[in-house]
């Protein structure tokens, strides 16, 4: 093919609303053409791929950072790839196994926090298990960023009195207790309560319960 490593560069119209585009067509309709694109960045290039709606995703040779993300139509990465070998996906974005998996082993993230005011926000995107330091006299809980109605989400949080001990906790109305009643807390210098709670229509209402209590 004659002059086929001449490079080929489009310079947009500035004064044109519609972006210049390439379209690779194979001349048999019937027949699924391959096409491969190589990128060769002078530095930190990205190649990115676009909908109508957005960026579909994008790969760059930054390897600092992230090699391959996939975004949704508002340009939020679902799912980003690092060069760590690391992969992310968006919050509850999550992946969806129509069979039961088996898995050799698994591990949590776990969000520790130290609370010294008189209200905290816990905010379930971040993970599945919180580990709270108690470190003020009473302390108000509010839930934040459930998942979707419909979507299971169950969460633990693991209360450790500080050295002073006497911490209380107060719950949002939203969660239902057994009985009917909120559970007493170990209020004992460095004692450790242990709460799990679970929602389905996405947190309108928890259901709670205190697994352990008093330990430590």
């Amino acid at each position: 093919m004659a002059n086929s490593y001449k490079d080929i560069i489009i310079t947009p119209n500035r004064a044109n609303t519609a972006d210049p585009k390439i379209e690779f067509r194979g001349g048999n309709t019937s027949v699924n053409t391959a096409i491969t694109i190589q990128v060769y960045p002078t530095s930190n290039g990205t190649l990115s791929f676009e909908g109508s709606a957005g960026q579909l995703f994008s790969i760059t040779n930054d390897l600092t950072g992230s090699i391959y993300s996939v975004n949704d139509i508002s340009g939020i990465p679902s799912i980003e790839v690092f060069a760590n070998g690391q992969i992310s996906l968006a919050p509850f974005g999550g992946i969806v196994v129509t069979n039961n998996p088996i898995f050799t082993s698994y591990k949590e993230t776990v969000n520790t926090a130290t609370i010294s005011t008189n209200a905290t926000t816990i905010d379930l995107s971040l993970a599945n298990i919180f580990n709270l330091n108690l470190a003020n006299a009473s302390i108000a809980v509010t839930f934040s960023n459930p998942p979707a109605s419909g979507i299971a989400y169950s969460f633990t949080l693991h209360c450790k009195q500080d050295a002073t001990g006497s911490r209380v906790l107060t719950w949002p109305a939203s969660v239902k207790w057994p009985n009917s009643s909120p559970p007493t807390m170990s209020t004992g210098a460095s004692k450790i309560d242990v709460f799990s709670f679970f929602t389905l229509d996405g947190g309108t209402t928890y259901l709670g319960a205190l697994s352990l209590a008093n330990t430590g």
